[in-house]
C-alpha cells in the first residue's frame, strides 16, 4: 500500500507545485555555481564533480516529485528517489526530499534509511515522516511516540499563533490519516481528523480523512456520509483516493453499482491503482484472465456451427 496523493501535505514541503518550484530554484543555484566555477577555473576538480552530481541528484528528485503527483506513479517515484540518494548520499537536502517522497508513496523502509541519514547531517527530527514510516513497518509504538512529539510541537506553534489554523488543521489531518491508514490507534485517528475537519470543514481532503477513520472503525454509516461529502466538495479536482474510499465504503455496504462507479472513476484518474483493482476484483468486475479467455475461445471453436 502506498501513500496516495491525498492532500497538499505540509510535511511534504507545502503543496507539490511549491516543492517543484523549490527544487527548480535549487537546481538553478547548483547549475549556476557549476557554471561560475567552471568559467573561473578556481574550483578543484573533485568539488566541481560533486556539484555536478548534486545537480543531477536534484533533477532526479524533481522527477520523483512529479511522479508522486496525480496520476501517481509510485514505482517511478521510488526509482528516481533511489537514484538521487545513490548520487548524493551525503547531501542532506537530497536525503530529506527523497525521504519525504518515499513516505508519500508508501516506500517506508527506504524512507527510514534516508531520513535517519538526513537527521545525522542536520539534527532535524523528522517526527512526522519517521513516525508514519514506523507505523507501517511493524514499530507502531515508536511511530506513535514520534507522531505525538510532532503534534506537541505543532500544537505549541498553533497556540502561540506561529502556525495558522489551516496549517495546524493540515498537521492534525496528516497524523490522523497516518494512524487510520496504518490501522493503529483508530480512536485517536478519529479524534484528530474530527478536529482537522472542524477547523476546515470545506477542505475535501480533511473530510475524506474523517470518513476514512470511520471506515476503519467499521462505522460505515458515518463513513459513507463524510466520504460522499468529500467527493461532492472536490468536484473540480482529480483525486483518485477520494473515489476509492467512497467506492470501498459502498462495497462494504453491498451497494455494488455505486461502488463500481466510484472505483471506475478512481481508475480513470490513476490507472493501475492496486487497492482499486483489488476492490473491483472482489466485486467480480473484471475481464476473464487471458488464459481463461483462450480456453473459452478454443472450446467455442470446437462447437459445430
Amino acid at each position: 500500500m502506498y501513500r496516495p496523493s491525498h492532500l497538499s501535505n505540509p510535511s511534504f514541503g507545502g503543496d507539490q507545485p511549491g516543492l517543484c518550484r523549490g527544487l527548480a530554484r535549487g537546481i538553478l543555484v547548483v547549475w549556476g555555481t557549476v557554471l561560475v566555477v567552471t568559467l573561473s577555473g578556481c574550483q578543484p576538480l573533485a568539488q566541481l564533480d560533486e556539484l555536478r552530481t548534486d545537480f543531477i541528484a536534484l533533477r532526479y528528485i524533481q522527477q520523483a516529485t512529479e511522479a508522486a503527483s496525480e496520476p501517481v506513479r509510485a514505482g517511478r517515484a521510488v526509482r528516481c528517489a533511489n537514484r538521487a540518494v545513490e548520487l548524493a548520499s551525503d547531501n542532506p537536502a537530497v536525503l530529506e526530499r527523497a525521504g519525504r517522497i518515499y513516505v508519500y508513496v508508501g516506500a517506508y523502509k527506504p524512507a527510514i534509511s534516508a531520513l535517519k541519514k538526513a537527521h545525522l547531517l542536520t539534527d532535524r527530527p523528522y517526527y512526522y515522516e519517521l513516525g508514519t514510516a514506523y507505523l507501517h513497518t511493524g514499530q507502531p509504538e515508536l511511530g506513535h511516540k514520534l507522531l505525538s512529539a510532532h503534534l506537541q510541537i505543532t500544537k505549541f506553534g498553533y497556540t502561540a499563533r506561529r502556525i495558522p489554523a489551516l496549517a495546524y488543521a493540515g498537521e492534525l489531518n496528516n497524523v490522523g490519516y497516518a494512524y487510520a491508514e496504518a490501522g493503529v490507534k483508530l480512536d485517536l485517528a478519529l479524534k484528530l481528523t474530527t478536529q482537522a475537519a472542524g477547523l476546515a470543514p470545506l477542505n475535501a481532503a480533511f473530510v475524506d480523512s474523517l470518513g476514512w477513520a470511520y471506515y476503519k472503525l467499521g462505522d460505515l454509516k458515518n463513513a459513507t456520509f463524510f466520504l460522499e461529502r468529500a467527493v461532492r466538495q472536490s468536484l473540480h479536482q482529480l483525486n483518485a483516493e477520494l473515489h476509492y474510499h467512497l467506492g470501498a465504503a459502498y462495497a462494504r455496504l453491498g451497494r455494488r453499482d455505486e461502488a463500481t462507479r466510484e472505483l471506475s472513476q478512481a481508475l480513470q484518474i490513476r490507472p493501475h491503482y492496486p487497492e482499486v483493482v483489488h476492490e473491483l476484483r472482489s466485486l467480480h468486475w473484471e475481464l476473464a484472465p487471458p488464459w481463461h479467455a483462450r480456453v473459452e475461445d478454443h472450446h467455442h471453436s470446437q462447437q459445430p456451427s
